[in-house]
């Protein structure tokens, strides 16, 4: 099966398509492109400004032109701390179903430790000790 999923981070927007063989997943191809999505605050809170919405919304769309060369059955958008901790996320995500038709799935904390803990566990470049 052939899966991708987009990491909608503060700093960075990453894809990474895989195929999943067993209990392993094979690297098929990845990209990642700089926005600095998070930063910035309105009245002390953290806030997404409009124009680094955009940037991260034109990144977004450009990794998903990048994914589909891969035909992923599953495509799946998370964001992390940034969307997180925004007050204004809900403006994001409705900007970004607008423009691309994707859902996204904004990670809690402990959603986003253990996930970065399993995608350790898959490289193929630490030692399995």
């Amino acid at each position: 099966m052939r899966v991708g999923i987009v990491d909608i981070g503060s700093n960075t927007i990453k894809v990474l398509i895989a195929e999943k063989s067993g209990e392993k997943l094979i690297p098929l191809g990845k990209k990642s492109l700089e926005a600095r999505l998070g930063g910035d605050h309105l009245d002390g809170k953290p806030w997404l400004i409009k124009e680094k919405r955009e940037v991260a919304i034109s990144a977004i769309q450009e990794l998903l032109t990048f994914a589909a060369t891969h035909a992923p059955e599953q495509l799946l958008l998370v964001g992390t701390s940034a969307l997180r901790e925004a007050l204004n996320q809900e403006v994001f995500v409705k900007e970004l179903n607008d423009s691309t038709g994707q859902q996204l799935r904004i990670l809690s904390e402990y959603e986003e430790a253990k996930f970065i803990g399993s995608g350790i566990a898959q490289d193929p470049d630490i030692p399995d000790e």
